[in-house]
């Protein structure tokens, strides 16, 4: 949740949602990166939408790059238990 803070703070500096600000940001990871969201309230559905019309500036990709960089999250998916679940 710290780091989703951080992003909180990029996403509040635009004023707009934080699922705007991460599919703004996959949409400028390449032209052979295609989000897939879902969603089942028709309001967020126009937010999503609109994420095309998102253009992050390169300050803002490269804190939005540092924040979730490679090993940035380093836990467990599931407790110990639930790791028991998935046979892992």
């Amino acid at each position: 949740m710290r780091l989703v803070g951080r992003l909180e703070t990029i996403a509040g500096a635009r004023n707009i949602t934080l699922s705007r600000l991460a599919l703004a940001w996959l949409l400028h990871q390449g032209d052979d990166i295609v989000p897939i969201p879902g969603s089942g309230n028709i309001r967020y559905l126009m937010d999503n939408i609109e994420s095309v019309n998102c253009w992050l500036d390169h300050e803002e990709i490269e804190q939005t790059d540092a924040i979730f960089c490679p090993g940035a999250v380093k836990e467990e998916r599931y407790t110990r238990k639930g790791m028991n679940g998935v046979n892992v």
